[in-house]
């Protein structure tokens, strides 16, 4: 039997994605018997060291240091105590997916070198900075533009994602472009890469007019209005602040709209106040359980998501998955989950900004609300992001290890 280590967190961001993806090695090792999951909760709320079991599937719980002191000696002090709570021989695969556990990758490594580690590119760090715009982090790396605070920080994290690429012995990659910056940038060879794309279970439901005009109604929407749905992080990076706009420009030519904007984020109470005088078409619902949110991909009659970076969106999937319209944008992974969309809304660059053309959007909202094309959103979910394609892949990576 394989012993898969996939080290999680308890840190607000494994709420999102990266707590999906962890769900996804739930459902595999479910189905396969020839793995033992073990899955590693680092920053732990457990005053000590406590695991529990179910089947297969292992969680260890590590607590979180109570002291100021830093993450190199947090990680020191979790791999000792990994050392006495977790068989690390050479059938061991340890899978990670946060750029700040270099210094466990290369403790592992260093421990036992046949141990396997495995490390989920789910974002580049230079993203967050520069807003997806890869030709300004191309002038960074190569020294092409004045180096001041954001650029020592992008070339900082640079020097951080190589450590981790040259530790590694496998990268999981959840997009074809970002295989192609890894090329291009990283030097990373072929042989290192493997490209899998996120999944989700297949939730949808066929429902009648009359069932999703019921649904509707109970979520106080009347029959004639039009819902636009925005799931995620509620940031500038995810395109809030543009959504807002476009749709302060839609509504006032078509006041039957409503915009649902469901999520968390730094930037909440900046948006809520971009709302002022459209409140009463606007609403926030915060976070909610997903069984809500796929009752409200039932009644959307669009989702929208312009976003600056994505590789893989568990969001997207959703939406595609409800074969629901959805107005994206053109950046890096999204552009491959939207292919030939007649949706894609097309960002523009600048030497240093990424633009999200406010009009561009407003006529693709219109497109999907009243003159909706024949394009089945579905149908790209089924041919590529269901779960029995993910574990496919995945067991066939972990057969050649």
């Amino acid at each position: 039997m394989k012993n898969l280590y996939i080290v999680a967190s308890s840190a607000r961001n494994s709420h999102y994605g990266i707590g999906s993806y962890v769900e996804n090695f739930r459902y595999l090792c479910s189905l396969e018997r020839e793995y033992c999951l073990h899955i590693l909760i680092l920053d732990s709320e457990k005053e000590f060291y406590t695991f529990s079991e179910e089947k297969n599937i292992v969680t260890h719980y590590y607590p979180a240091c109570k002291s100021k002191s830093s993450v190199h000696k947090y990680m020191l002090s979790v791999f000792m105590l990994m050392r006495t709570t977790i068989n690390m021989n050479e059938d061991s695969v340890f899978i990670f997916n946060f750029p700040n556990h270099i210094d466990l990758m290369e403790r592992i490594k260093e421990f036992n070198p046949s141990i396997t580690v495995l490390y989920i590119l789910h974002i580049n760090l230079w993203s967050f900075y520069l807003n997806g715009n890869e030709k300004y982090f191309s002038n960074v790396v190569n020294h092409k533009v004045e180096i001041c605070s954001q650029e020592l920080s992008i070339l900082k994290d640079f020097e951080i994602e190589s450590r981790i690429f040259s530790v590694v012995d496998k990268i999981i990659s959840l997009s074809k472009d970002t295989s192609r910056v890894l090329q291009t940038y990283y030097n990373m060879t072929p042989n290192k890469l493997n490209l899998i794309y996120n999944a989700l279970p297949d939730a949808y439901q066929v429902m009648s007019k009359e069932e999703k005009a019921a649904l509707k109604s109970s979520f106080s929407y009347a029959p004639d209005e039009k819902l636009i749905l925005y799931v995620g992080r509620i940031d500038s990076m995810k395109g809030v602040p543009a959504t807002i706009e476009a749709f302060k420009k839609l509504v006032v030519k078509h006041p039957e709209c409503r915009l649902l904007i469901v999520g968390e984020g730094n930037e909440m109470e900046t948006c809520m106040q971009a709302c002022k005088g459209f409140w009463n078409k606007i609403a926030f619902a915060g976070r909610l359980e997903r069984s809500l949110i796929y009752q409200l991909y039932q009644i959307a009659d669009a989702g929208i998501m312009l976003s600056m970076h994505e590789q893989c969106s568990y969001v997207a999937i959703e939406m595609l998955m409800h074969d629901i319209p959805l107005i994206a944008t053109d950046t890096t992974g999204l552009n491959e989950m939207i292919a030939d969309s007649p949706y894609k809304v097309h960002l523009q660059y600048t030497e240093r900004e990424t633009i999200i053309p406010i009009d561009e959007v407003v006529e693709k909202l219109e497109l999907a609300l009243f003159d909706p094309q024949d394009y089945s959103s579905r149908r790209i979910y089924l041919a590529n992001y269901t779960m029995d394609l993910y574990c496919q892949h995945m067991k066939e990576l972990f057969d050649c290890l």
